[in-house]
């Protein structure tokens, strides 16, 4: 079965995308392929940007899922299954995926603003009619 971790951050801390860069990264560095879900082709090239500057000294090899590269292990698309293995879910999307079973393991990064928080609830519930028991983090 898929482990869920929600990863919800507190008003005052980073956003979202920056959550969601540190959690590929964690999950690349433990020897993960992952793949970030995101909601749009242009949120898919926000993330893309952001995992080279997100953090000083940083090094997230990644691609665009339509690249197919195989020289990386992260991969940022939205809409359909990434075609090749992939361990690690980094959900960005408002709602989960279909194809979210297909992983080991799914990271939920929620930001602190009502929103997204509202979002992340709502995730949250869908997961458990799924008989998910998610895991929570607050950072």
């Amino acid at each position: 079965m898929t482990q869920v971790d929600f990863y919800i951050l507190e008003k005052s801390r980073e956003d979202g995308a920056r959550l969601a860069c540190r959690l590929a990264e964690k999950a690349w560095k433990e020897g993960n392929t992952v793949f970030i879900h995101t909601p749009s082709e242009a949120a898919a090239a926000q993330l893309d940007k952001l995992l080279w500057t997100f953090s000083q000294g940083s090094f997230v090899p990644h691609a665009l899922a339509t690249e197919q590269d195989e020289a990386v292990s992260v991969f940022i698309g939205q809409g359909e299954k990434p075609t090749r293995a992939t361990e690690v879910l980094v959900n960005c999307g408002d709602g989960i995926p279909d194809f979210f079973a297909h992983f080991e393991r799914v990271l939920e990064p929620v930001a602190g603003d009502d929103d997204s928080l509202r979002a992340g609830r709502a995730r949250y519930r869908d997961y458990q009619a799924r008989e998910i028991s998610p895991i929570i983090h607050k950072l």
